[in-house]
């Protein structure tokens, strides 16, 4: 029996017209920043987030008009840290997001999710705090469910980050076990962590 696979891209600009579900940031009233108007307007969607679910749950599912499914996360609240709400509710909201796509078909065997480095903006976060607390939010779903299915995640950079960021926002999804840099070309590291089983987290 083949095993299931995650797989973790990382790279500058990458389009989110291919993946099953996209992630945007937002705060807890469902506001839209830049990042926000650009990723739905390359979409080609007027998709808006349930102003009721972001404060309930602190996140939001709704379908675009090209099929693919938008989750909004709320990375602002007025309460919480940015760091914080990034970390839960971006795992709460994987966890949801991945059960909806396994009750309809997908692009591919694999489940693809794409995930820009939020709360970057109005949530003062770095690139690389940002990258530390989305890589905790996604080894916390696997952990939590070893999947039966294959996982492609794509880490997506602003388009004018440096080879330097790129590659050190690579290290921070490489410090796992049992992740091998894959695609030795420094503009568009791949990195590829095949689980072996449950104890492989």
């Amino acid at each position: 029996m083949e095993h299931p696979k995650i797989k973790i891209q990382v790279s500058r600009g990458i389009s989110p017209n291919n993946s099953d579900a996209v992630f945007i940031s937002t705060d807890v009233v469902g506001s839209r920043g830049a990042l926000n108007n650009a990723i739905l307007y390359q979409m080609d969607t007027k998709a808006s987030p349930e102003i009721s679910q972001l404060s309930k749950l602190g996140y939001d599912i709704n379908e675009a008009t090209n099929g693919s499914i938008i989750v909004w996360v709320v990375t602002i609240d007025g309460m919480q840290d940015t760091a914080t709400l990034l970390n839960q509710n971006l795992a709460r909201s994987i966890r949801a997001t991945i059960s909806e796509l396994k009750t309809k078909p997908v692009s591919s065997k694999a489940i693809s999710l794409w995930i820009p480095l939020m709360g970057t903006g109005a949530g003062r976060l770095n690139l690389r705090e940002s990258a530390r607390e989305t890589q905790k939010a996604i080894d916390a779903v696997l952990i939590d469910l070893f999947p039966s299915f294959s996982l492609e995640v794509q880490i997506s950079l602003p388009i004018e980050s440096s080879d330097a960021v790129v590659s050190n926002i690579q290290s921070i999804f490489a410090q796992d076990r049992n992740i091998s840099d894959v695609n030795h070309t420094p503009l568009t590291p791949v990195i590829q962590r095949e689980n072996q089983g449950p104890l492989a987290l």
